[in-house]
């Protein structure tokens, strides 16, 4: 029987294909590999989020105001100024109407509301020249104010502009265009007591609610830029 044991042939086993400290399942340990390089290489990239460099934030791209423009809002202005009711869409918000009309990414807690006796007329959507306008209208005994937005013209690629300001033909004037989109505030009446003291701070706070004051690091308001050959202009709308 020894013998019968000793001509058996010994089974040759076979030599492994991985170094041994891999271990007996190669599979497992690659799976186990894959979760470690992910993981790594997550926390990889939330540091470089936390402690790397921030990217630059675009540049605005500053544009001259289409001064042309603000025939049509004066023409429209003295037009809509004329009419007992100004009620062209139903509703008594300013702010929610200027954002209905305009389509206007109001800043939160946003809100246009004019003190010292001024009454809402209503708002509509109103011709200024060939582009339909989100037009307000305020009232104070004779004397009227509108705030306008519209698009703006192609010329402006959706550049921001500094504030033009100035007095048309008896017309208070503070416009700007912001983000595709032109604002105007005008004021008038017949003993032009409506002046630039009151349109001014109307279109800083409507700078504020579309989110366009403080552009570029410019301090928010109507008075930084805007070009001295404009103020307290007159000049006569044909």
């Amino acid at each position: 029987m020894s013998a019968a044991m000793a001509a058996a042939p010994v089974e040759a086993r076979a030599p492994r294909r991985w170094p041994n400290w891999i271990g007996a399942t190669p599979l497992k340990f690659a799976a186990a590999a894959a979760v470690c390089f992910v993981a790594v290489g997550v926390a990889g990239m939330q540091a470089w989020d936390t402690f790397g460099p921030q990217p630059t934030p675009p540049r605005v791209q500053r544009v001259s105001f289409p001064v042309s423009m603000t025939a049509g809002m004066i023409r429209t202005h003295d037009n809509c100024a004329k009419l007992t009711d100004h009620h062209l869409v139903a509703g008594n918000d300013p702010t929610t109407l200027l954002a209905q009309l305009s389509h206007a990414a109001l800043a939160p807690q946003a809100a246009i509301n004019l003190s010292g006796g001024w009454r809402f007329k209503g708002a509509g959507l109103c011709a200024v020249g060939d582009t339909q306008a989100a037009h307000l209208l305020f009232a104070r005994d004779k004397d009227t104010i509108s705030i306008f937005s519209l698009n703006s013209p192609r010329s402006c690629r959706h550049g921001t502009s500094s504030v033009y300001r100035a007095v048309v033909d008896g017309h208070a004037i503070a416009a700007f265009v912001y983000g595709g989109s032109m604002y105007g505030v005008i004021g008038s009446g017949p003993n032009n007591e409506v002046t630039l003291d009151i349109i001014e701070p109307l279109a800083a706070h409507v700078e504020n609610c579309v989110g366009a004051s403080g552009c570029e690091g410019v301090e928010p308001g109507p008075f930084t830029a805007a070009p001295s050959s404009t103020t307290n202009s007159s000049t006569t709308v044909q």
